[in-house]
């Protein structure tokens, strides 16, 4: 039995379709959030996305976070509304708090895409220097 060409087009089509549905979307940032939709959020700003699974649920960002030691001082609780003191948290920082939802934001924002570029730095030194394989850290 022979398969039309149409046939093949039309099922890579819904293969393709049916995968990018399945992408987590990313949150508007806003100030009523949740913790887990603000890590989701974070990790994408960051450009760390390519490290989570194709359907990244707010756990995954939660735990791609904690790996890089971005972790608000009480803990995660995806489901607990942001303030400015669990932003200042992640900083370590509690006067940031003090600052304004925007500059909080773009702190926090250039010290996690710190932190994921130095890893990401990294473990491209561990694959570069590396006789036998890469190195993940």
């Amino acid at each position: 039995m022979k398969t039309s060409p149409i046939k093949v087009g039309l099922a890579a089509f819904l293969a393709l379709f049916i995968s990018y549905s399945a992408t987590a979307a990313v949150p508007e940032l806003n100030e009523n959030m949740t913790q887990g939709q603000f890590a989701l959020w974070l990790v994408h700003a960051v450009g760390a996305s390519i490290r989570l699974p194709a359907s990244a649920t707010e756990q995954d960002a939660i735990d791609f976070l904690t790996k890089l030691n971005v972790q608000p001082r009480e803990g995660w609780d995806k489901k607990a509304v942001i303030t400015k003191q669990f932003l200042a948290s992640l900083l370590g920082d509690d006067a940031a708090a003090s600052l304004s939802f925007e500059d909080l934001i773009k702190r926090i924002r250039d010290y996690v895409g710190d932190r994921f570029n130095d890893v990401d730095l990294g473990e491209f030194r561990a694959f570069g220097s590396s006789a036998s394989g890469s190195v993940t850290i």
